[in-house]
């Protein structure tokens, strides 16, 4: 989230640190981030992080120092009447890297959510008077329908057994095991149990990706942003 207004590494590579030359033409910008930020404390509106103390690590305040830093651009750029857009993340099912959906703790057992992550952005915005497009209430993605927008079809990877199994293939518990890199796992490949190295980084391999959507998904969410746009400037 802090990448998208100070720079640093973001996903599409090396992010430039928002600047007033950038902002000065714009009419409008839409802030879509916190997906990468899940597992932070939701934390409170009107708190604000504080990269001198490094304070404020939380939704809440991460995103108040986001919404300062894009005015403080604006300001320079002498350009405030451009709109800000908020868009919070949509309900998502599990993938590779995180054995959670949009519904499940994580992490477990501290009661946060996807949905109260994007519940804070909203009423982090709403503090602020800044428009929001709330994909988590709003976009129609939700357990039901993660086999048609989420990446993946499925939810699970056949390939991989969620349970660590021993050299019959039976589960050795009903644990769900995080994949370590190098380490050796038996699987089921074509009725036959094999013992395999795990050469993958991810610790979930077992789940397919029902995080990031498939192109039905992201036209969706595009569309859904693009009719909020409409409402802001009166189409």
């Amino acid at each position: 989230m802090l990448e998208i207004v100070d720079g640093g590494v973001g996903a599409e590579g090396n992010l430039a640190p928002l600047s007033s030359e950038l902002v000065r033409p714009m009419d409008l910008i839409i802030f879509y981030a916190g997906y990468n930020n899940r597992g932070i404390p939701d934390g409170i509106p009107g708190e604000c992080y504080s990269p001198e103390n490094q304070t404020g690590i939380t939704i809440a305040g991460m995103m108040q120092y986001c919404i300062n830093r894009i005015y403080e651009e604006l300001r320079k750029a002498e350009n405030l009447s451009c709109r800000l857009l908020i868009v919070t993340p949509h309900c998502a099912g599990r993938y590779p890297y995180i054995d959670a959906d949009g519904y499940g703790e994580f992490p477990a057992g501290t009661g946060r959510t996807m949905e109260s992550l994007s519940g804070r952005m909203k009423e982090v915005a709403q503090r602020n008077n800044i428009a929001v497009c709330d994909l988590w209430h709003n976009s129609g993605i939700n357990k039901y329908t993660w086999s048609i927008y989420g990446a993946c079809r499925e939810e699970a990877n056949e390939n991989y057994s969620p349970f660590l199994l021993d050299p019959l293939g039976n589960p050795v518990s009903m644990e769900r095991v995080s994949y370590e890199r190098g380490k050796t796992y038996y699987q089921k490949r074509n009725g036959a149990v094999v013992l395999e190295e795990y050469t993958d980084i991810t610790p979930y391999p077992y789940n397919g990706d029902q995080l990031h959507c498939s192109r039905e998904g992201y036209y969706l969410i595009g569309d859904l942003i693009a009719g909020v746009v409409k409402k802001m400037f009166g189409e």
